[in-house]
């Protein structure tokens, strides 16, 4: 494992990959010092998810990661944010480690994740706007679910320390974690 696992709050874990040798993003943006692929367990009180995984290659790092928290095959849902590999590659690996773990993802995500990933159908939950997955992890004084919202962001931020669930990029295929209000 090249980075360790960050305890971000208790139950919520960064388990992403830092890259080194990357140097080009999407062929315009250049990454003199590497890159990192983000990826978060949350630990909820029934359901655990991991959201978004690791470009190609960096599959194994990723599931040791997973496994110094938890035993990967006990994850419920994975969520994909959207399917560019840095953020989805390596779905497959993940959704073989359990076989009843749910894709979490938009319509768009979905045919995305068949074409590209090649995830068969009954193993995805399809999510709009408004939905939730309730897996009784709270985000903020007045959340107990995570919402989703399909609408982009032109920005990336951070998770923040208070509720790593929300704020997170998206794109017009992938569902977007936010708090819900009770």
């Amino acid at each position: 494992m090249k980075s360790a696992v960050i305890q971000l709050r208790e139950g919520v874990h960064w388990v992403g990959v830092k890259d080194w040798s990357r140097r080009m993003f999407d062929g315009l943006i250049p990454l003199p010092h590497g890159t990192s692929y983000n990826a978060y367990l949350v630990q909820g009180k029934t359901k655990t998810a991991l959201v978004d995984t690791v470009n190609p290659g960096f599959e194994g790092d990723l599931l040791a990661k997973v496994g110094a928290v938890m035993d990967p095959a006990k994850l419920d849902y994975l969520i994909m944010n959207h399917a560019e590999p840095d953020h989805a590659g390596a779905i497959p690996a993940v959704l073989a480690q359990r076989p009843q773990a749910q894709l979490v993802l938009t319509e768009k995500g979905a045919d995305m994740a068949v074409r590209y990933y090649r995830v068969s159908r009954d193993r995805m939950q399809v999510v709009k706007d408004g939905d939730t997955l309730d897996g009784r992890r709270r985000c903020s004084p007045t959340s107990s679910r995570t919402k989703f919202s399909s609408r982009a962001t032109s920005s990336a931020p951070t998770p923040q320390p208070g509720c790593t669930m929300t704020n997170w990029p998206t794109f017009p295929c992938a569902p977007r974690c936010t708090s819900a209000r009770s």
